[in-house]
């Protein structure tokens, strides 16, 4: 398979999904959080196995996490886990 008829696989495949998920009620912009969400978990992953903290930071920034937040806190008790730190 060529890119192009990659791209093209995964155009329709996304297509797809969002004539469903507005079938259901949900809308659009439901798609596209939890798109959003699923990405930032990816990257999370990435920016912990890398271990550069200033790196997971910026990431956090990036997908509107707040220093102090609930969701800031649990993602750094979640990355001093992984990392072995207390």
């Amino acid at each position: 398979m060529t890119k192009d008829e990659e791209k093209r696989d995964a155009d329709i495949a996304r297509l797809i999904s969002s004539e469903a998920t507005i079938r259901r009620g949900r809308g659009l912009k439901d798609r596209e959080e939890r798109e959003k969400e699923r990405r930032l978990a990816a990257d999370i992953i990435k920016a912990m196995q890398y271990g550069d903290e200033r790196s997971f930071s910026a990431l956090l920034r990036t997908y509107g996490v707040k220093d102090g937040d609930s969701r800031w806190i649990n993602a750094w008790k979640a990355y001093r886990a992984f990392r072995g730190q207390s």
